[in-house]
């Protein structure tokens, strides 16, 4: 049997709604595609703004209006593109301790920059019931008004004191007190071999900040390196296995007085360029060497 013969000529569709299919005349249903001079005037996805293209086909583009938003607090004022999420909305959170003064007169709200209603004085009699550092209950209270000094335990105080570096604030060590804690007098101190492990870290762009994960996944470096240099990968993998057996045996070498002790437990690999430090510096976590 002879096959079919295929026409892949275009079909096309006359003013008159009449298809011509191999010279063939059938009348067509396919209605019309208008198109318009008008703009389209459609509500956008963020369903606050209009389309203002000349008539299109498809959906419309993404609103790209900018929208001002007013701080819930402090009356802050910022500028913020237009989107499903942010669409109508006209007031956000600063993220900033809210401020403004409770109703008790005395003290500031600490809520973050909020809407709605003000919570109670904390401090008020009938909302405090302990010491000054929080840590015993105290059920005779003499209070009558919240800026009564609250009663004080012989426990040590140990709120977070706002001395210091950001990233190294100390717990305050002076017995339960009221008021602000005293200048905190203490000092962060890192050993030479852990400046050293930052300082190597930095040089080779490794995150020292970043948390180890809670279990093991092999970054794309080491992964990447291993499949070039899978024979060095073995050696220092080797080498790193019976140091942790050394370690275990005789302790950390500073724990040593006696020098052959302590020169068993030298990683016997020295890197021979940046990328194999890199390397060894990154598998070492794993192996919870410094």
């Amino acid at each position: 049997m002879a096959k079919a013969q295929i026409d892949v000529n275009l079909t096309f569709v006359n003013l008159d709604g009449v298809s011509k299919i191999n010279n063939e005349q059938q009348t067509s249903y396919v209605e019309p595609l208008l198109i318009s001079e008008n703009k389209c005037e459609k509500l956008k996805s963020c369903q606050h703004h209009i389309c203002d293209l000349i008539c299109h086909v498809g959906e419309c583009p993404h609103c790209d209006q900018l929208i001002k938003q007013t701080c819930l607090s402090h009356g802050i004022e910022r500028e913020v593109l237009c989107s499903n999420e942010t669409g109508g909305i006209k007031t956000f959170s600063c993220g900033e301790p809210c401020g403004k003064l409770l109703s008790c007169g005395h003290h500031k709200c600490t809520k973050t920059c909020h809407d709605g209603p003000y919570p109670d004085c904390l401090f008020l009699p009938e909302n405090c019931n302990t010491c000054a550092c929080g840590k015993t209950i105290m059920d005779n209270q003499q209070r009558s008004s919240c800026i009564d000094s609250l009663p004080t335990c012989e426990k040590l105080c140990e709120k977070i004191s706002s001395y210091g570096p950001i990233n190294d604030h100390h717990q305050c060590s002076a017995q339960c007190h009221n008021g602000p804690c005293p200048p905190c007098n203490k000092q962060s101190i890192q050993c030479h071999c852990g400046q050293s492990s930052k300082s190597t870290a930095q040089a080779l762009s490794i995150n020292l900040n970043k948390p180890p994960p809670s279990t093991i996944a092999y970054t794309n470096f080491l992964v990447s390196y291993a499949r070039r240099y899978l024979q060095r990968v073995r050696v220092i993998e080797e080498a790193f296995k019976n140091l942790v057996k050394l370690t275990t045996r005789y302790g950390h070498p500073s724990h040593h007085q006696n020098h052959d002790d302590a020169s068993k437990l030298a990683c016997p690999i020295l890197p021979t360029h940046v990328d194999e430090a890199r390397f060894i510096h990154e598998l070492a976590s794993f192996y919870s060497l410094q």
